[in-house]
């Protein structure tokens, strides 16, 4: 082979190289920018979405907390009014005993004690009268033993009827009891509420923080996918030099060969 050909050869080897270098570095530049573009457009909907995630949870959380203490205000005024209703409940329970026991029955024997008065009173009216004789002045309008048998007669239905207002009463008292029972189970029902909103609150908090650091994390890849792309760029600029720079020794060499074959 002579030197002018074996030049060109080099030449060409050169050329080529130069040429492989030039593709390597546009289409490693265009690959590694198309690559970090790609994991942008993907991870970024992500970090949105993730993000707008952790906002809805923890305005959720808000609504929770807030609801959860109405909760607990209506369920200590349900407990009040629970323990009002009881104190209630037992002052007219002792309310019917003494109306029913101590009153009606103290009237029982008042009522029982007045015929005895009346016999009483109706001598003691005769007596009065024959003194009348004898100059004492007894003329009453109304005898006093009728004066108190109409006594007597207006007493008489009293005990029953106070009797009835007891019964009444105590029918009171057992509807005070059944509304103090229903406040006690609503009370039970709103605590079971609050326990399970509280509950809820906390897994809520955990899931927003779980969804912050998942954006975090995924904003931290992004920064490190720029990193790495560039990285690349780097890397695939400096192969495509290593490249050119060992394509340029044949292709001097080779000019150096066809410029001394023209020489001669």
């Amino acid at each position: 082979m002579s030197q002018g050909t074996l030049g060109r050869r080099l030449q060409a080897l050169g050329l080529t190289g130069l040429i492989a270098a030039a593709v390597v570095a546009v289409g490693g530049w265009i690959a590694a920018t198309s690559a970090s573009s790609a994991a942008t457009e993907t991870i970024g909907p992500f970090v949105d979405v993730a993000d707008d995630l952790a906002d809805t949870i923890s305005a959720t959380v808000v609504l929770v907390d807030r609801t959860t203490k109405a909760i607990i205000s209506i369920e200590n005024t349900t407990r009040s009014v629970g323990r009002t209703l009881g104190e209630v409940s037992t002052v007219l329970g002792e309310t019917a005993d003494l109306v029913e026991g101590d009153i009606a029955g103290s009237l029982d024997s008042a009522i029982d004690t007045l015929p005895a008065i009346i016999s009483t009173a109706s001598v003691v009216d005769n007596t009065m009268r024959a003194l009348s004789f004898v100059g004492v002045d007894y003329d009453p309008d109304q005898p006093l033993d009728d004066a108190i048998r109409d006594l007597e007669n207006s007493l008489s239905p009293l005990p029953d009827q106070i009797r009835e207002q007891a019964e009444s009463l105590r029918g009171l008292t057992a509807d005070i009891d059944e509304i103090q029972a229903e406040s006690g189970a609503l009370a039970a029902v709103l605590l079971t509420a609050r326990i399970d909103l509280m509950d809820a609150g906390d897994s809520l908090d955990s899931a927003a923080a779980n969804a912050r650091a998942a954006v975090e994390q995924m904003r931290a890849v992004e920064d490190d996918l720029d990193g790495y792309a560039l990285l690349a760029r780097v890397v695939v600029l400096a192969i495509a030099v290593a490249l050119a720079a060992a394509s340029a020794a044949p292709l001097l060499i080779g000019r150096s060969y066809v410029a001394a074959k023209d020489h001669t």
